[in-house]
């Protein structure tokens, strides 16, 4: 049985060492290498992309699944990320673009060439930020990343999923129009349009729907970990000086703490 998983930064395993660069020692001490460090398992495999969205995630859930790695009794993590992220190709420079995981000026620091300066490019981004970004499509692109994580595992018989980061996304800003939801009977006919219809307790009750005791969805019921790390512990104390990714104290705190009972008892 291997260890398998997904997720950004922080199950990449970002800002442990001083070069950032994935080595066997970051691969030893992510979340990952803590888990696989604590378990007898023939081998671990870190998917986890770096500034990574939800839909990384799905992609290379997918690929795993249709590869040679891939075995039924694998154990696999995932860390889902902020919905505010999204994969988009631009038709400038040819390249996918991680929208809007970093502001833009942040952004265009260390994006590809062709994109610095341009102005139609720029004009986009923020034009995006202003129109779309909200809770409610936030909420629409993380239930559809779930939904699609659900269907991709439903014959897997050992996950994990839980909330890195951004989980406090589940209140919708106030006076917006509803989609309307149709419904139609015999002499009855109804429209719901005075609500948000994408809640968060039909989401949880749907990812457990058909699901074992070794098919475990905490994404949703439980504090994501890095909103957990800032409620309960003091900032230098777990997250590294300079950012706020986890250090070394604050991936054992969450493998020790919320983990470990959880893959215990999936592992038996």
């Amino acid at each position: 049985m291997k260890l398998i998983t997904f997720g950004d930064s922080w199950v990449w395993g970002d800002e442990l060492l001083e070069k950032n660069e994935y080595n066997n020692e970051l691969h030893s001490k992510n979340i990952g290498g803590v888990v696989n460090n604590n378990h007898s398992f023939s081998d671990y495999i870190n998917y986890a992309t770096n500034g990574g969205s939800n839909q990384h995630i799905i992609y290379d859930l997918m690929n795993y699944i249709n590869s040679e790695d891939y075995d039924e009794d694998d154990f696999i993590m995932i860390g889902m990320t902020s919905p505010l992220r999204n994969i988009i190709y631009n038709n400038i420079s040819k390249t996918p673009v991680t929208w809007p995981g970093w502001d833009y000026d942040s952004y265009i620091s260390h994006c590809d060439d062709k994109l610095v300066g341009n102005v139609d490019f720029e004009n986009w981004w923020k034009s995006h930020v202003k129109i779309n970004l909200n809770k409610r499509n936030d909420i629409l692109s993380y239930t559809q990343s779930c939904l699609s994580i659900k269907a991709l595992l439903s014959n897997h018989k050992k996950y994990l999923v839980w909330q890195s980061i951004d989980g406090n996304f589940w209140e919708p800003e106030n006076d917006f129009h509803e989609v309307y939801l149709e419904k139609y009977k015999k002499d009855v006919n109804s429209k719901i349009e005075d609500e948000f219809i994408l809640k968060k307790e039909n989401l949880n009750k749907e990812l457990k729907r058909g699901t074992i005791d070794t098919q475990v969805w905490i994404n949703i019921e439980h504090q994501d970990w890095k909103s957990w790390l800032e409620d309960n512990y003091k900032h230098d104390d777990v997250f590294v000086w300079s950012s706020n990714h986890p250090n070394k104290n604050g991936i054992e705190l969450w493998y020790k703490k919320i983990l470990s009972k959880i893959i215990n008892k999936t592992l038996g």
